[in-house]
């Protein structure tokens, strides 16, 4: 139990720190790249409003005095642009610039008319291309591209130191902080152990008293209610048992390939005479050939869980399908009309000790826990189950295994019974 809480404290701790280091890096690096798209943009408004002349001290000064701007009085100094003049003879003003041949010039001026935006970046030019289309203005963002490469890097490197960081950090705190949790669990198992354990004497003697009660004065009121009473608390001591035990090797198998089809059909062949006895009819529709990795012994607890609770719950009907859902996994439900049950999700009940409360009104026998029980059978094998109350009055569980094989023909069986 310790080993696994600390897996699941390290996986989920490193899994927030990625997130929150992934987040953090997009956020950062987005930022200086727009940053850097805002800038080479404000530049080459300035060129296309001046003509290709950053040093207009007109146009300079307005976005000087804008709190907002990049652009400062030192930035016709700095800045390496040059402009392109298209048409019969075309022409490159290459003035401010050194890096920059005519014929080098002409090409990307050409690449930028030919491309489908009138701005954008060409090798390391940021281009903006005029209205008539005659003219392009580059300006060079060599340096800040490098600058923010340069930053990607860096911030990715640290981003992985850190990472491995929390790594080490939360592996050799794990154990500190799993182990009140792991022990209080063990706790607690140990106690519901106990106490099925220590329960199972008292109500021996109870029943045999209760026997010998109805011996000497016969049967009565009292003592039947006393038989119901001590034959539900056996139950309750027989689930808690069963609770008790799934985390013990007592019923810890090696899983192995089973037919969940010919088990599902050997326990709904030993359900029917109990729904039989009580009036209640079942139809079942059990695809052949579907196999699931489990234990045999889990199973068929599984299935006795659920028919039990439809047998209690059920008011007439009783429906089991087992199929192969689109998804490709093995699909169990097990439906039953009820009285009283609310619509929608219902996996509240898989909680120990929860029940309906129109059904302890109706004083029908039961503890809350067999369904905790078979949720923690269906999770041990990777599966998932779900209860929801539909809108025809229905108490429905939905089970999903993944799929181990699965052929043959789908074989439809409708038992009415009195």
């Amino acid at each position: 139990m310790l080993r696994i809480l600390k897996i699941r404290f390290v996986s989920m701790t490193t899994a927030i720190s990625a997130i929150l280091l992934v987040l953090f890096l997009a956020f950062m690096n987005l930022t200086n790249y727009f940053n850097l798209l805002s800038r080479a943009n404000e530049l080459l408004d300035v060129l296309e409003l001046t003509g290709g002349d950053l040093s207009n001290p007109d146009f300079i000064e307005s976005y000087v005095n804008n709190a907002d701007s990049w652009i400062s009085k030192e930035t016709p100094y700095e800045t390496r642009y040059f402009s392109v003049t298209l048409g019969d003879t075309p022409s490159a003003d290459l003035e401010n610039i050194e890096a920059v041949e005519q014929e080098e010039a002409i090409s990307l001026a050409n690449r930028a008319v030919k491309a489908k935006r009138s701005r954008g970046f060409l090798d390391f030019y940021g281009y903006a291309v005029s209205a008539d289309r005659s003219t392009v203005y580059f300006v060079d963002m060599y340096k800040a591209e490098r600058a923010l490469y340069t930053f990607v890097r860096n911030s990715l490197l640290t981003a992985v130191g850190l990472f491995c960081a929390v790594v080490v950090i939360v592996i050799l705190f794990s154990d500190r902080v799993a182990r009140p949790i792991a022990e209080s669990y063990e706790r607690q198992k140990r106690f519901i152990a106990d106490a099925s354990h220590e329960m199972k004497t008292p109500l021996t003697i109870i029943s045999a008293n209760n026997e010998i009660t109805e011996i000497l004065y016969g049967e009565s009121e009292r003592t039947v209610a006393i038989n119901k009473q001590v034959k539900r608390m056996n139950e309750m001591v027989k689930n808690l048992s069963a609770l008790s035990r799934m985390d013990t090797s007592e019923v810890i198998r090696k899983p192995t390939v089973l037919c969940i089809s010919d088990i599902l059909k050997e326990e709904t062949n030993s359900f029917l005479p109990t729904l039989e006895s009580a009036g209640k009819t079942v139809s079942t529709e059990i695809t052949d050939g579907i196999h699931i990795l489990a234990d045999e012994y889990l199973i068929r607890e599984l299935f006795s869980i659920l028919f039990d609770n439809a047998r209690k719950y059920a008011t007439s009907h009783v429906e089991i399908f087992l199929d192969v859902s689109k998804l490709r996994q093995a699909r169990l439900v097990v439906r039953n009309d009820a009285a009283q049950l609310p619509v929608g999700d219902l996996s509240r009940f898989f909680e120990r000790f929860c029940r309906n409360d129109a059904v302890r009104d109706q004083d029908i026998e039961g503890s809350g826990i067999g369904l905790s029980l078979a949720k923690e059978i269906v999770e041990r094998f990777d599966g998932q189950i779900t209860a929801r109350g539909t809108v025809d009055g229905c108490f429905e569980i939905r089970i999903l295994f993944p799929l181990r094989i699965s052929f043959g023909d789908k074989e439809q069986e409708t038992v009415d019974h009195p």
